[in-house]
């Protein structure tokens, strides 16, 4: 099964779940993308937050480098199964995304700018 985490930005959320999820199953395949990051035909669109990538140390897990994706209609064509996790923010999700019948939401709320205890 071929699992996409999408939250907004790619940056956190669907990070943490994408690598988490790789860690606990070799069956199944986990990949990541944000809603809401930009384009990027080749292009760098930005970091992993540190404080993501520091929490994700103390679990083992680098982070670290790791590119940020834009979704995109190909990525849910190829997955089993969508999990979006945004709270609220509907407006940002993409129509293909949210006419999809593969898609769940799981509503938790965006780590930006809390706190490190947050993450951990």
């Amino acid at each position: 099964m071929k699992i996409l985490f999408v939250c907004a930005g790619n940056v956190g959320r669907s990070q943490m779940a994408e690598a988490f999820f790789n860690r606990k199953t070799k069956k199944h395949h986990a990949t990541s993308a944000g809603a809401r990051c930009g384009d990027n035909d080749g292009k760098k669109l930005g970091n992993i937050g540190f404080k993501v990538i520091d929490c994700m140390k103390e679990e083992y897990i680098n982070l670290k480098g790791k590119p940020i994706k834009q979704v995109k209609p190909e990525m849910v064509e190829d997955a089993d199964k969508v999990i979006i996790i945004m709270e609220h923010r509907i407006e940002d999700i993409p129509d293909f995304l949210k006419n999809s019948e593969k898609v769940d939401y799981w509503p938790i709320p965006d780590p930006k700018d809390t706190s490190y205890e947050f993450y951990s």
